[in-house]
């Protein structure tokens, strides 16, 4: 059986401070991490010791002077070519999108088209999330606005600088200004991808949706509901994965009938969806404010998702689930020595190789501040571990996103935390299990001086031999933000530190 292409979403936690409003609100905490592997074999070299190089993403012709420019998903379905997207400022001070297509030091750069729909003088043009089916075929999702004001959704196909653009479709029943998100976007094959987000329908209320197709043939579905949810619900999907061509599931939330927020697991099979309501550990709160935005499937029998949930005190909490279909087991989050009294704990980014276990990214908070988190296990046994920084912050505000597994005992993860000064820094994670070790990647060679790196958002390893990342840095003191591109060659030195076990 084809293994599903890497399902990729919204960068959540670009920021240690989204992890804040994450504690109190169920909305997008965080994207679903996809199922990356490569064929066994032991551990990549890349992985012992990493030499990042650093490089300014272009950016299209007629980007502003000082245009302000983020990327926030990347895939990379051969060892030699890899897509990225984001989105970038024009001279006009127009967001738009930004799609970039190449690996190591040489890519290409190009302004992503739009529908004819979306008239003379669209804004607010942004791709969230990007994958690649084969090497010469991805699909890219995102939102923009029309000239009308409606936001929409946008889904692009292409590869290289040949992109074709269509306005999301929705279903029945849609409002005229349906405001259509798109947060995750997977693919089964080349025939069959997966869009996930919500939308509003002519009620007024927010729905979720599910897009399915390639190309320019699309299907739009309401996301169906558990039988407890409210008559006028609020509905959000944040992540999809597809465990084989006939087998996808979404994750996300919805409000019940007593207005309570609650995980929603939607499996498809075939030719229809089914929703069920994500079962809570014990202890979880009578408002549990519950959200699920991980999605991970080691085969076609076994998923595991993570979100959080609320306890009886009101803490937000690490919820693992496992399962598949209607069935699934919840487990609360183990955190690491030295948490607080009642700690607030979230997770969000998961992958899982097959025949191994999973690692789970996410934050929790400490008697030192807030930790980035890091969890190995499957099912209901997991282990905890206090990420790493690169160097000591008196309050880290710490976080970790996106993870990836290129070998079954070695692992990529990306992760922001705060220095002294209050300012973001990214950062990346290498190992497995509990040990892992903390870099700081180096900014593009020639940044001005006081450049740093603000934020990894996304990773990705198409051989063993080299891993890539995507995200932004600052650029010296003038503040302005632009997209970057890392690659991390192997250290082939033969004292070079192996990580993890």
């Amino acid at each position: 059986m084809a293994r599903a292409a890497h399902a990729t979403t919204v960068p959540a936690l670009l920021l240690a401070g989204l992890a804040t409003l994450a504690m109190t609100t169920p909305g997008p905490l965080a994207g679903a991490i996809p199922v990356r592997e490569l064929p066994a074999g032991g551990t990549a070299g890349l992985l012992r010791a990493p030499l990042w190089t650093a490089i300014k993403a272009p950016l299209p012709a007629g980007a502003g002077t000082s245009p302000d420019s983020y990327l926030y998903s990347m895939a990379c379905p051969s060892a030699s070519t890899c897509a990225a997207a984001g989105n970038y400022v024009d001279r006009a001070g127009t967001s738009q999108g930004l799609l970039l297509t190449g690996h190591g030091s040489s890519w290409t750069a190009t302004k992503a088209p739009l529908p004819a729909a979306a008239g003379a003088s669209p804004s607010d043009v942004s791709l969230f999330g990007v994958v690649c089916p084969s090497a010469v075929a991805c699909v890219a999702a995102g939102s923009y606005t029309d000239s009308a004001g409606n936001p929409e959704g946008l889904l692009i196909t292409g590869h290289g600088t040949s992109w074709t653009a269509i306005e999301a479709p929705q279903p029945p029943g849609a409002a005229v200004d349906p405001d259509v998100s798109l947060s995750a976007v997977t693919c089964a094959s080349t025939y069959l991808c997966v869009a996930a987000g919500s939308y509003l329908d002519s009620s007024g209320n927010y729905q979720g949706l599910l897009i399915a197709g390639h190309g320019t043939s699309w299907t739009a579905t309401e996301a169906p509901l558990p039988a407890n949810a409210g008559a006028s619900p609020i509905v959000g999907l944040l992540g999809v994965t597809c465990a084989s061509a006939s087998q996808c599931i979404a994750v996300g939330y919805y409000t019940d009938s007593k207005l309570s927020y609650q995980g929603l697991l939607l499996t498809w099979h075939r030719s229809s969806w089914t929703a069920t309501e994500a079962p809570l550990p014990a202890g979880a709160g009578t408002n549990p404010g519950a959200n699920l935005s991980g999605i991970a499937c080691p085969s076609a029998s076994i998923c595991v998702a993570t979100g959080a949930y609320m306890n009886s005190s009101s803490a937000y909490q690490g919820l693992l689930l496992a399962g598949h279909g209607s069935s699934w087991t919840a487990t609360k989050a183990p955190l690491p020595a030295g948490t607080n009294a009642d700690p607030a704990a979230s997770l969000s980014g998961v992958t899982c190789p097959p025949a191994s276990t999973c690692t789970v990214t996410g934050y929790y908070s400490s008697t030192a501040g807030q930790q980035g988190l890091l969890l190995a296990g499957r099912g209901t046994a997991w282990t905890a571990t206090k990420a790493p920084l690169p160097t000591t912050s008196t309050d880290p505000e710490a976080s970790v996103g996106d993870v990836t597994c290129p070998a079954t005992s070695a692992c990529l993860a990306a992760g922001a935390y705060h220095v002294s000064s209050g300012e973001s820094r990214g950062f990346l994670l290498t190992g497995r299990g509990s040990s892992w070790t903390a870099t700081q990647p180096p900014v593009p060679a020639n940044a001005q001086p006081g450049s740093y790196v603000e934020a990894i958002t996304s990773v990705a390893c198409p051989s063993r031999a080299s891993c890539d990342a995507a995200g932004y840095f600052t650029i010296g003191a003038a503040g302005d933000e632009h997209a970057m591109l890392l690659t991390g060659q192997a250290d082939s030195h033969p004292h070079g530190q192996r990580p993890g076990p």
